[in-house]
C-alpha cells in the first residue's frame, strides 16, 4: 500500500527501497499487461536535408513541453483532488521514447548558443570552402568538434543547465512528498477517490493521446549571424537555459558515457549552426540507452504507484517520488545531479 510505504520511509532512498505490498504487485502486473508492446517507429532516415533550425528545435520541444508542465505544477498550490489529477495527467503525458532524444537536441541548442563556441562555428561558415572542409572533417572524425575554441565552455553550459533543471525538479518532488504527509490530516485528501487507480492511469493515457500539442509549437528563435545560425533561447522562458534559478555545485569530471554524450551534442550543434542537419544525423547521434531507460522506468514506476493509490495524498506521494524525483535523475544524470544522483 502507498500509505504503508509512506509510513516506512524516512528518506528519499528508503522511498525507493520499501515495497508497496500486494496493491503494488497487482498494479504492476496490470500496468505491464496494459502497456503498448512496441515503441514508436524511428524517424525516417531520409538523406534529404531539412531546415536545420525547425528540425532540431522541433525535436527539442518535447523537453521544453516537460518544462512547461513542471512550471505549472510548481506554480499551482496542492489544495484539491483536481490539482493532483491535473499534475498526474500532465506529467504522465510526455512520450518517454522521445524524451532522451529531445534532451540531447536541447543540449545541442545550448551549445550552439554558447558565445565562444558559436563564434568558432561562425568562422567555419564564413566561406563556402572553409565550411565544406570543416563538415568533411566532421564526417571523418566527429571528435574534431571538441578542438574548437569554446567547446569546453559549451559543455559546461550544458551541464550547468541540466544540473539546475534537475535541482528544481528534485526540490519540487521534495515539496510534493512533504505535502503528501501533511495532507494525511486533511479531509479531502484522505477521502477515498471515486475511481480505481488503474482507471486513473488509463485516463492519463487517454489524456496523452488527446492532448492538443499544436499549442506547443517551437517558439525558440534563431538568428543567422556571421556565417552561422545562433539560437536565441532566452527569448522564451521555457526554452531558456536559465529556466531554473538553482545554483548547482561544481560537477565532477566527465566519465566516458558523458564524454560521448557531449561530443554528440557538439556535433549536432555544429551541423545546426552551419545548416547541415537532417534526420539521418539525429538518428546517427541518438542518445545512449541510459537516458531512454531512465525515462521509461520513471514512467513505469509512476504508473504502478498511481495504480496502487486510493486517496489524493497517496497520489501526491507518487507524483513527488516518481513523477518528479525520478525524472530529476533522468534530466540530471549528465551532470550527476537529481535524486538519487546519476
Amino acid at each position: 500500500m502507498v500509505t504503508e510505504m509512506m509510513r516506512g520511509a524516512d528518506s528519499r532512498k528508503r522511498h525507493r527501497e520499501i515495497g508497496m505490498g500486494s496493491r503494488w504487485i497487482i498494479a504492476a502486473v496490470a500496468v505491464l499487461m496494459g502497456s503498448t508492446a512496441g515503441a514508436e517507429d524511428a524517424p525516417s532516415l531520409s538523406k534529404t536535408q531539412i531546415g536545420a533550425a525547425p528540425l532540431l528545435e522541433t525535436t527539442a520541444s518535447f523537453y521544453v513541453r516537460l518544462r512547461e508542465d513542471l512550471s505549472f505544477v510548481d506554480a499551482t498550490p496542492l489544495n484539491s483532488a483536481s490539482i493532483t489529477r491535473q499534475a498526474h495527467e500532465r506529467l504522465a503525458s510526455h512520450p518517454v521514447d522521445r524524451m532522451a532524444r529531445a534532451q540531447l537536441a536541447y543540449a545541442a541548442l545550448i551549445a550552439a548558443e554558447s558565445p565562444r563556441f558559436a563564434a568558432s562555428l561562425a568562422e567555419k561558415g564564413q566561406r563556402d570552402k572553409r565550411r565544406e572542409a570543416f563538415l568533411e572533417d566532421l564526417r571523418e572524425n566527429p571528435g574534431v568538434v571538441r578542438d574548437l575554441r569554446g567547446a569546453d565552455e559549451a559543455i559546461e553550459a550544458i551541464r550547468t543547465a541540466f544540473a539546475k533543471d534537475a535541482m528544481r525538479i528534485e526540490a519540487l518532488g521534495d515539496r510534493y512528498i512533504a505535502d503528501a504527509y501533511r495532507l494525511q490530516e486533511t479531509g479531502w485528501a484522505r477521502s477515498k477517490l471515486p475511481t480505481k487507480g488503474m482507471t486513473r492511469v488509463n485516463a492519463a493515457k487517454s489524456y496523452k493521446e488527446s492532448r492538443d500539442w499544436v499549442t506547443y509549437a517551437p517558439r525558440a528563435q534563431s538568428s543567422d549571424m556571421k556565417g552561422a545560425r545562433i539560437p536565441l533561447l532566452k527569448t522564451d522562458q521555457a526554452w531558456s537555459p536559465d529556466w531554473s534559478s538553482e545554483v548547482p555545485p561544481a560537477a565532477p569530471p566527465l566519465d566516458q558515457d558523458r564524454q560521448f554524450y557531449m561530443t554528440k551534442a557538439l556535433v549536432l550543434a555544429a551541423r545546426y549552426a552551419l545548416d547541415d542537419l537532417n534526420t539521418q544525423h539525429l538518428e546517427a547521434y541518438k542518445p545512449n540507452r541510459r537516458g531512454k531507460r531512465c525515462y521509461t522506468m520513471a514512467m513505469l514506476n509512476f504508473d504502478q504507484c498511481i495504480a496502487a493509490t486510493r486517496t489524493s495524498y497517496e497520489e501526491a506521494f507518487c507524483i513527488g517520488t516518481h513523477g518528479l524525483q525520478d525524472v530529476s535523475r533522468c534530466v540530471g544524470w549528465i551532470a550527476e545531479a537529481g535524486s538519487p544522483r546519476g
